[in-house]
């Protein structure tokens, strides 16, 4: 949803969307807190001491070179550690920034997004939700597209000032 207009159809792809992308932001947080560590170590034991079967051991002297390399990879390790990181945070920002406006945006409708929140937040069904408020399924549509509409204006207001 970066920079570009909202509108009836995006706002209703995120609200359908919404359960879904709040596990995706939970695996994503899970991920940048559990993710492991790679090691210099680690790395030169995948890439530099794996031996072809058969030929044994390798016997000779170490160079002195030897910790400059190790430095090396030590360095690429910490890059990459770095890169994964990044890359977990590059979608989790905008995942959890949209997921948090929608809910601050719903929530500011107060009891007049209770359709929403039921239906789309909380996976209601509309049988649920009628047997619930002891309102008709074609009422709650209604309310629904009301709501949807005043979520669609307080989206199309906000671009005033965030780009």
């Amino acid at each position: 949803m970066k920079h570009e207009k909202m509108t009836h159809r995006k706002l209703v792809e995120l609200l359908i969307n919404f359960r879904s992308n709040e596990r995706k932001v939970k695996v994503l947080q899970f991920e940048l807190a559990n993710r492991p560590q790679l090691s210099g170590t680690e790395l030169i034991e995948a890439m530099s001491l794996s031996v072809p079967e058969g030929l044994g051991g390798l016997t000779g002297h170490i160079s002195d070179k030897t910790m400059r390399i190790a430095l090396q990879y030590d360095d690429r390790a910490h890059d990459m550690n770095i890169e994964a990181k990044e890359a977990i945070l590059q979608e989790l920002v905008p995942l959890q920034a949209q997921q948090n406006k929608l809910k601050y945006y719903i929530s500011l409708l107060g009891h007049d997004g209770s359709v929403l929140v039921g239906y789309y937040l909380e996976g209601k069904s509309w049988n649920q939700m009628e047997q619930e408020t002891e309102v008709t399924v074609r009422t709650l549509h209604r309310w629904k597209n009301e709501q949807i509409q005043k979520l669609l204006d307080m989206y199309l207001f906000s671009k005033q000032y965030n780009g």
